[in-house]
């Protein structure tokens, strides 16, 4: 996650920040979903039809976010085609926005998972542009899924739930949290062998846990998560979380997928965080009465949500094991 004419400008995944004179200027704003991120704008020039870093075909565009676009792009092999991300100019002057950028580039060369999105390429070409190349992937996110059916039968959801459990163990145990489990950022797969094979998307806001280098780069200062899956924890501003954040996150969309409601909300965002940190979401058969799910579903999902990181499942691999059991 390189390159070709000497004068291009690249950074290395391990490297640190590059800057380049004379980027222009692009103001966006938007609304739509794109590869787990949320999105707001006004129009900026595209690059569809024009080849970028020498090396990838731009063919159409994906989508757009409040840092950049999505394109499909052509290459040559041995991975045809491609997405890519590329940053908006005027982002490469937000120090955050740019670290969070070059963050998921560098966490994702410590991860090789079936289960996660590959990335491959990452760099800045001679105009400044920052981008990031990964696998495009031909499915629907989680939230699209629960828009059209609502909520989930039990036997489906946990095979889902198992193999996100499984991808996040394999970060944990690299030292990457995730920071933003919701259905935005879980892709169901279309064709395949496999009937919803996932791909987990968007480690733009990961963090590191252990004493890599860059590990505060995508730390840097405020609140970071979407509030209706955020841990207590996530929502007080701890800085020193771990995975069992990464485990509240997952109760709550596992509770979500199962009942069609949200474990908790609220009018606003501050409201919502405010009763993550101070209310106990309802049982699953109490939120969707009538709802035919089992008791030992309901308690492994409940032990996620606990409050205190000390009552929930410790580990990834706990959860993933208590799930597998529930389809036995």
């Amino acid at each position: 996650m390189h390159r070709r004419a000497p004068s291009q400008r690249v950074i290395s995944l391990r490297s640190g920040r590059e800057t380049h004179e004379g980027r222009l200027k692009h103001t966006v704003s938007l609304v739509l979903t794109v590869y787990g991120y949320t999105v707001r704008g006004e129009l900026v020039e595209t690059l569809v039809g024009k080849v970028l870093a020498d090396r990838y075909e731009i063919e159409s565009e994906i989508g757009r976010g409040a840092r950049g676009i999505v394109y499909k792009a052509r290459q040559p092999e041995p991975e045809p085609i491609v997405a890519i991300k590329v940053l908006f100019d005027d982002m490469i002057y937000d120090d955050t926005a740019f670290e969070r950028f070059s963050w998921e580039a560098h966490s994702a060369t410590l991860l090789s998972h079936p289960n996660i999105i590959n990335v491959f390429d990452f760099g800045l070409t001679d105009e400044g542009s920052a981008y990031l190349a990964m696998e495009c992937l031909d499915g629907e996110n989680l939230q699209d899924v629960l828009d059209r059916e609502r909520k989930l039968p039990l036997r489906r959801g946990l095979k889902i739930f198992i193999q996100i459990a499984d991808a996040l163990a394999h970060a944990h145990s690299q030292g990457i949290m995730h920071r933003d489990i919701k259905p935005e950022n879980i892709i169901l797969m279309r064709g395949g062998d496999q009937t919803d094979f996932i791909k987990i998307v968007d480690f733009g806001i990961a963090k590191s846990f252990s004493a890599l280098p860059g590990a505060d780069l995508a730390t840097a200062d405020q609140l970071i998560g979407s509030p209706a899956y955020m841990s207590p924890e996530q929502c007080v501003g701890e800085r020193h979380i771990d995975a069992r954040s990464d485990i509240y996150s997952l109760g709550c969309l596992m509770y979500a997928a199962l009942t069609g409601v949200l474990p908790i909300g609220g009018a606003t965002p501050e409201e919502t965080m405010s009763r993550h940190m101070s209310v106990d979401p309802p049982p699953l058969a109490q939120a969707c009465p009538g709802a035919l799910i089992p008791a030992n579903v309901q308690e492994v999902v409940m032990k996620c949500l606990k409050k205190f990181p000390e009552a929930r499942y410790q580990t990834m691999l706990q959860l993933k094991s208590d799930l597998g059991m529930l389809l036995k």
